[in-house]
């Protein structure tokens, strides 16, 4: 590692031209606390030819003198295993890495992005000194998990800052939307894993957006139920929008029928009615949910169902404003039309007869492995739910009893009027089928 002896004069920032790297600017207190004291500062690469020069300052008393490792390479890979295509990759996997620093320039470099927790610094330390290099060390840390492979990826591609949010630290992604990404986090005092949805800063800029984003924060905030994810806070930092819940460790219906195929017909009973109990008390508390679907529905080791996902909820009571549609002024449908009632594929405003609809459909593809009108292109599964009838249940399934295939058909009706009038209604009907 190449150390380079920089002479700072004064108090001034000072501006570090490296020809074919970028500009780096800090001041003589971020450089040294003490005049004369010495400390390694990581610095991003410079591509070739490295000339430094630092423009000349007024003479003073003062000469503090630092040493700033040049590091001439900077190569970082990452390789995933996905084993769920429709989310984007976790960074699960130990990274590769090639990087010519110290560990004590590594430990400076987790140090300053604050993620590590101030009980787990004496470790950091320990790991990084007794290490004979930066990636031998980037393998134990990542071994005693002090931090994730996205961290440690983020942290050393110079965006450590990044996985600071509010009072939380963002531990690994989990899940993207349309308006933004989900992450793991945990609180930095409590010390609790939290679930953050993350608006995008491209949506930030959109107002319908933006109120989609805080109607979801609001519907939530209403709800107290076992099941539906837990709603506890909505944050702004900076520009960045975010939503904190309960995290939910668990499987989401539609992963888990990708996976397993249909479930036994008890099981898939068993789990639309508990996603009914909970859209019960929504219903009770003025809020339409307006996207059940089975991957908004997760399930929980102990066999807990939970609703989660109120993006497109609308507030029944005290909302002001013409209510929202699945169906937007220039004819782009929201939501997911697989498993979206008439009424809302037609512009229509939606109740809570639309969700106990839904919930019909995912039941349909928790006992089908697929949904009531699987093909096609969007217009033509709005056209379908218009005016077709679903596949019947007991043709897919002979073992599924005639009595809760005629339950699904009736969640499922065209007219809201003929299907159960509340997910209560719902729930009492499918309790039928539960062992």
């Amino acid at each position: 590692m190449t150390k380079i002896t920089i002479t700072v004069e004064g108090n001034d920032p000072v501006t570090i031209h490296v020809t074919g790297g970028p500009v780096q600017t800090a001041s003589p207190a971020e450089l040294t606390s003490v005049a004369g004291s010495q400390r390694d500062v990581p610095c991003s690469p410079p591509r070739s030819h490295e000339a430094i020069s630092v423009p000349p300052r007024p003479a003073a008393a003062v000469v503090p003198t630092v040493r700033l490792p040049v590091v001439h390479d900077w190569r970082y890979h990452m390789t995933t295993a996905n084993p769920h295509p429709h989310l984007k990759p976790a960074h699960k996997a130990i990274p590769s890495i090639a990087l010519p620093m110290s560990p004590a320039c590594l430990f400076g470099m987790i140090w300053q992005s604050r993620t590590i927790d101030s009980n787990e610094e004496e470790t950091l330390f320990r790991v990084t000194s007794a290490c004979p290099s930066a990636e031998a060390a980037v393998s134990e840390i990542l071994e005693l998990g002090l931090l994730s492979s996205f961290q440690m990826e983020e942290i050393l591609a110079g965006r450590g800052n990044s996985l600071l949010l509010g009072s939380y630290v963002l531990l690994e992604p989990i899940g993207e939307g349309g308006m933004g990404k989900v992450y793991k986090a945990r609180h930095r005092l409590l010390r609790e894993n939290r679930a953050l949805k993350v608006i995008r800063g491209e949506v930030v800029g959109c107002e319908a957006s933006v109120q989609r984003f805080l109607r979801e924060g609001r519907a939530g905030a209403r709800l107290c139920h076992e099941n539906i994810v837990r709603t506890i806070d909505l944050g702004r930092e900076g520009d960045t929008l975010f939503l904190v819940t309960d995290y939910v460790a668990g499987t989401d219906l539609r992963r888990l029928v990708t996976t397993r195929g249909p479930l036994p017909w008890h099981e898939a009973a068993s789990c639309a009615r508990q996603a009914a109990l909970g859209l019960q008390h929504a219903h009770e508390q003025g809020v339409v949910h307006r996207d059940v679907k089975p991957s908004n529905l997760i399930l929980t080791a102990d066999g807990t169902v939970k609703v989660l996902d109120l993006g497109l909820a609308r507030l029944l009571l005290g909302e002001e404003g013409p209510p929202p549609t699945l169906l937007t002024p220039n004819g782009m449908v929201l939501g997911t039309p697989d498993f979206a009632a008439p009424e809302q594929l037609g512009g229509s405003p939606a109740d809570t007869r639309s969700d106990v609809y839904s919930l019909g459909c995912t039941l349909h593809f928790l006992l089908a492995g697929e949904p009531p009108f699987p093909g096609g292109d969007v217009w033509s599964k709005v056209l379908r739910h218009h005016s077709s009838s679903a596949p019947a249940l007991t043709e897919l399934r002979p073992d599924v009893p005639a009595e809760l295939a005629a339950t699904v058909v009736r969640m499922m009706d065209k007219d809201p009027d003929r299907r159960y009038q509340t997910p209560g209604e719902a729930a009492a009907a499918l309790g039928l089928f539960c062992r």
